[in-house]
């Protein structure tokens, strides 16, 4: 993990396209796929008090899914998912019955932070901004071309008008 900070640092800021995460299912997915489509990161827990969030992340991914890829980063950082990839996703699934996507388990804070999130939190390696994950249903919006966007704190509802704002422009 060291060596891909380090690269990063040594190209500098750029699209997030070379980053890739494994979903729910096991499959290694590269950021790459979703060009030309806006893309909301969200780490997510579904012990959380911010749960209900899916079901207004998967509103808005119905309302924009021609234009925007949602994906889900279940973490235990915060305490509150303690369960495994696959048993999130089904339980998601069934309760929320979303249909964007579910990646592995990851780390969103601290020294094991998956390289998505490095990206997501770092100016350095995202050209703009240093911003932490403060908590649970965090969603970073990167743009179309892959660059990050901005950031949004779990006290906002994906389908506010300040969302929805911020995909439309």
């Amino acid at each position: 993990m060291l060596k891909l900070l380090f690269y990063f640092l040594l190209a500098g800021p750029g699209p997030i396209y070379s980053l890739s995460f494994t979903d729910a299912q096991g499959h290694l997915v590269q950021l790459s796929a979703f060009k030309g489509k806006k893309i909301l990161l969200v780490n997510t827990a579904s012990g959380s008090s911010r749960a209900s969030q899916y079901a207004s992340l998967e509103k808005l991914y119905e309302l924009y899914k021609d234009s925007l890829v949602i994906i889900a980063f279940p973490s235990n950082d915060f305490g509150h998912e303690p369960a495994t990839g696959a048993v999130i996703s089904q339980n998601v699934v069934s309760q929320y019955n979303i249909q964007f996507i579910m990646a592995a388990n990851i780390s969103v804070t601290g020294a094991t932070t998956h390289p998505v999130f490095q990206w997501l939190t770092s100016a350095a390696l995202n050209g703009l901004d240093s911003n932490p994950v403060g908590n649970d249903f965090y969603k970073f919006l990167v743009d179309s071309a892959g660059n990050w966007k901005g950031v949004f704190s779990d006290e906002v509802d994906p389908m506010s008008a300040e969302m929805q704002n911020a995909i439309k422009q």
